[in-house]
């Protein structure tokens, strides 16, 4: 059955676009004093800095989203967290490879830093799980992903449904990007971990001394409804 058309959940959204299943790889990185500079550097002018800067790596896969016909995307991105002055913290995505022109299109529109890879994948290896992004023949980062029962520092705090905090047109403002869930099937998680491997030379790639990493993190398998949504009519 076709869902009716959505209702316009904010202004200039043009087309309301959601999830009903989606699955994926995330990871999260503490960052050193020495790094502090840099970490500041990277995020908005707008965003304070927050009590405990954190590096998020993610793969998911959006394997059902509406209203039909849209097809599903891959989606990808390096996250600073950042604190905003009403006192909101959320992430500040410095990167975000998408494989959906939608998505790609609608996601520019409102602040994400998305473009198109030259390939993005996520798929099952002997028990594992391998997400790379692939562009200018370069792995820019590879996750993999290997069930382990593990301690997940973040666990409860730092979710999947943690906001984004997005450069907005508007000179000091953000645009605050929520989740908003109508409806939970299934969610399901599994704790391992992430092996990390970087081949790029952007700015981010300095917060780390190699480009070999690994951090306890979680692939996760959900379905229900929600909506990809600003959280405010305006930027705060």
């Amino acid at each position: 059955m076709k869902d009716k058309k959505p209702k316009k959940i904010y202004n200039k959204q043009l087309v309301g676009v959601g999830v009903k299943k989606s699955r994926g790889i995330h990871t999260i990185f503490e960052i050193g004093n020495n790094q502090h500079e840099l970490y500041r550097n990277l995020l908005l002018d707008s965003l304070e800095m927050p009590l405990n800067p954190r590096v998020k790596f993610y793969i998911f896969h959006f394997l059902k989203i509406f209203p039909w016909p849209l097809r599903g995307y891959l989606e990808a991105s390096v996250c600073l967290l950042g604190k905003h002055s009403s006192g909101i913290e959320g992430w500040y995505p410095i990167t975000m490879p998408v494989t959906g022109t939608l998505a790609l299109w609608t996601g520019l529109k409102v602040g994400y830093p998305k473009y198109k890879p030259q390939s993005l994948t996520l798929k099952s290896q002997n028990g594992n799980w391998i997400g790379k992004v692939l562009h200018d023949d370069r792995a820019h980062f590879t996750l993999e992903f290997s069930p382990e029962d593990v301690d997940i520092p973040w666990r409860g705090i730092l979710t999947t449904d943690t906001p984004f905090l997005l450069n907005s047109k508007l000179s000091g403002k953000i645009n605050l990007m929520k989740p908003s869930v109508h409806k939970e099937k299934l969610y399901k998680e599994e704790t391992g971990m992430v092996s990390v491997t970087i081949d790029s030379d952007e700015p981010w790639t300095n917060l780390f001394n190699t480009n070999e990493l690994k951090a306890p993190g979680i692939f996760f398998q959900w379905e229900g409804k929600k909506y990809l949504t600003r959280d405010q009519k305006k930027p705060i």
